[in-house]
């Protein structure tokens, strides 16, 4: 009975990933997907099954819905590009995959075990949105949303560039169940990675979530969002979130009530992000809670939080401290700088900058030009290891670049960069993937 049950199971699996394809979408399409010359299915109209990719081809999209389905292969949607365009896919020419495709209006992930890919961006470069495998510009306030409870999902080299409208909503929008209504949402995504995408000139916020759980934040390149009479922004709301990691991605030019608002979440990791030229009117912080307006729940608390190896450089227009919390357990913070024009920082009277630095802006290699790495060590941080928490194992160890932040002299570097890293480029942070 034991082998008759075994081979069952090896047959299933083999019946599964038999029928599994690799197939090309492109605008007009019109075939059946299993050739590039005129052959391809139409981006418009196509639904897809789980277990294929779609490699999508250079063009001007609208928008799409993908719908739930049930099953538990994947689906994946990806640019086509010259070194990865699907080896059974007939005809291939350079031409189908060396530019970019674009989207007009927003892409829903409706889907389970759903995957959108770019597939390249320039890694000189993380604020190009022309070089991004696909760029959505909808004109309007959102790029991707989830409109379902859903699980396993995955955004990877996504451009989305908005129009800084006065709204309250969410360039990647995970608020399940309620459009615009800020906090008041019901629902939960499950096991979401952001990665590799620059998310630019949102309306509001940059990042929403509502009662979701295991959310990966990485290697990503947010700048600018708006606040106003109508939207308090943030570039990233939380609440009630649980296991959330936001680790490697550059913070730029954020405006609102904070650059990342935590409300009633429990386990946030942040480490290894630079934050920098802060936009008007931040009022409760770098990473905070909006303690005397917490809605619906009536307290903000947020619990299990660790804010290591940060760079915070000229956030000068900071009404507040750079970490504001209103209670909770067990949160620490440690190997923070704190640089260039900034606002007024009570590092060492409260406990909130353990093992924090305020540092002369002559620690980095070039910061007129933006580059945040290290030309002079700093001062000796906290020591610190790879724990798996959160659903994950957190990389306290290494920088952006993969770098040790101790590199064997026993001087723990402060910061998101590790001394001794190259000099990179202005906005660029070249990246090692840690899956």
């Amino acid at each position: 009975m034991k082998k008759l049950i075994q081979c069952m199971l090896v047959f299933l699996f083999l019946s599964t990933n038999a029928f599994a394809a690799d197939l090309c979408v492109s605008v007009s399409g019109g075939g059946d997907g299993t050739d590039w010359n005129g052959g391809c299915l139409t981006w418009s109209s196509f639904t897809p099954v789980r277990g294929n990719t779609y490699f999508v081809a250079d063009g001007s999209y609208g928008g799409k819905d993908f719908s739930s389905q049930s099953g538990t292969s994947s689906i994946v949607v990806r640019k086509a590009i010259e070194t990865n365009h699907g080896t059974s896919i007939s005809n291939w020419a350079s031409t189908y995959g060396d530019g970019q495709a674009t989207f007009s209006s927003h892409i829903s992930i409706g889907a389970s075990y759903f995957e959108l890919n770019g597939a390249k961006r320039n890694e000189n470069d993380w604020s190009d949105h022309t070089a991004y495998g696909f760029y959505i510009n909808t004109g309007s306030y959102r790029g991707i949303y989830w409109p379902n409870s859903n699980t396993d999902t995955i955004v990877k080299y996504v451009a989305i560039v908005g129009n800084s409208q006065d709204i309250d909503r969410g360039m990647f929008d995970m608020k399940y169940g309620c459009d615009g209504c800020g906090a008041n949402a019901s629902g939960s995504n499950d096991n979401v990675t952001i990665s590799h995408c620059l998310g630019k000139d949102a309306s509001a916020v940059t990042v929403f979530m509502t009662e979701d759980d295991t959310i990966l934040l990485e290697y990503n390149y947010f700048w600018g969002n708006v606040s106003g009479g109508v939207s308090h922004g943030e570039m990233v709301q939380t609440d009630v979130v649980t296991n959330l990691t936001i680790r490697y991605n550059y913070w730029r030019d954020a405006e609102g009530t904070g650059i990342i608002m935590l409300n009633y979440d429990d386990g946030v990791y942040i480490y290894g992000n630079v934050f920098y030229d802060v936009g008007w009117g931040v009022t409760d912080g770098a990473i905070a809670e909006n303690c005397p307006n917490c809605f619906p729940h009536g307290t903000c608390i947020t619990s299990n939080v660790k804010i290591y190896n940060n760079s915070f450089v000229d956030l000068s227009d900071l009404y507040n401290v750079g970490l504001t919390f209103c209670g909770g357990s067990n949160r620490t913070s440690a190997n923070n700088i704190w640089s260039g024009n900034l606002a007024t920082v009570s590092i060492g009277t409260d406990t909130s900058y353990t093992n924090s630095t305020n540092l002369s802006t002559s620690y980095f290699d070039d910061y007129p030009g933006d580059i945040f790495t290290l030309s002079i060590d700093t001062p000796g941080g906290t020591t610190l290891t790879n724990l798996t928490e959160g659903g994950r194992l957190q990389t306290y160890t290494t920088d952006m670049n993969g770098n040790l932040y101790d590199q064997g002299d026993g001087n723990w570097s402060r910061g998101a960069y590790a001394f001794g890293d190259e000099v990179t480029p202005a906005n660029a942070i070249q990246g090692v993937t840690i899956n």
